[in-house]
Parts: structure tokens; sequence; C-alpha cells
């Protein structure tokens, strides 16, 4: 996606400057802190073409295969509805795929704010709150934990702020 605002999004063509780990990089990250205190992994970039849903359930399995105990936290709302709608499966089946996979919760970045005139020029692209929102309701809805974000301090008024805040309390 066309975000304003990270380093992630990079185009396939523009590859000098994005970067990639395979499956074997990662496992051997994981392996690293063998016998070391880590309990959890945060996973993310899970908007590629490459890549899909079925994927990530099969890299979690795997994962899970190497430190069972390890929690497992990944994909943010924007990553899942991307994964979701390519696999043709909605919210809640592509969630549960990923819990009996291994997959212990749900990060709260892609939130950015909540207001549509605000997302509509700072990642336009991304899902919708509604969608964000939806999203971690069916997460809650399976007994997946999240948490969220807000991004603030560019172009949001203080108005924006409360009523993001507001829309994650109800």
């Amino acid at each position: 996606f066309d975000c304003k605002f990270c380093a992630y999004s990079k185009m396939m063509k523009q590859r000098r400057d994005g970067w990639e780990l395979s499956e074997d990089d990662i496992f051997n990250k994981v392996k690293e802190y063998d016998g070391k205190p880590v309990t959890e992994v945060h996973i993310v970039g899970g908007v590629h073409p490459k890549m899909g849903l079925n994927y990530f359930v099969d890299l979690i399995k795997k994962i899970k295969s190497i430190r069972p105990k390890l929690h497992i936290k990944a994909f943010t709302a924007v990553e899942l509805d991307y994964m979701c709608k390519k696999a043709k499966v909605s919210y809640k089946k592509g969630l549960k795929m990923l819990k009996e996979a291994g997959q212990d919760s749900l990060p709260g970045g892609g939130a950015e704010i909540f207001d549509n005139e605000t997302r509509n020029k700072i990642c336009k692209d991304k899902c919708t709150s509604e969608q964000w929102l939806q999203i971690h309701e069916a997460a809650h809805s399976i007994g997946m934990p999240s948490n969220a974000t807000i991004l603030y301090g560019h172009i949001e008024t203080p108005e924006v702020i409360i009523d993001h805040l507001n829309k994650l309390r109800d």
C-alpha cells in the first residue's frame, strides 16, 4: 500500500529498498533465541502479492513446531483484510485458521486514525476504520486478544483523537 509515513511500503519493482525474509531466515531468527527468555514473536508484513493466508498459516505452524510455547502476535488488521479477501474467506474464518495454526494475538497496528477524512489523506488504500474494527471484533469473538494503536501528532485535530478513542471504547 502507499503508506505516507512508514518504511514497510515497497513495490516489488523497488526491491532495492525493500527486504523480505525467507522461511529459513525466519526459522533461524527464532532458533537464535533458543535457551533465552524470549516469550513472544511479532510478525508483520502480510500485504504481499506472493504470500497469502495459507502461506502464513503454514509459517505459524512451523514456528510453533520450533518453539511451541512462543507467543505469536501477528498481522495487523490491514494485513488481515488483504489476506482474507485474497483467500476469499471471512475475517472470522481467516482468524480461526490462524488461531488453529498457533497465532495467539493480534497487534494494533494499522488503526492509524479512524476519522475517514484524515485517514483518506494519510493512508486511503488501507482498510477502512470500520473494517479495522470489524477484524478486531472478529478476533475477540474467537478469544484472540488484541491491542490498538493511534497515530497522532500529524494533521489530526483533538476532536479526531477523541473520535478514535471513542470508537475503540465502543
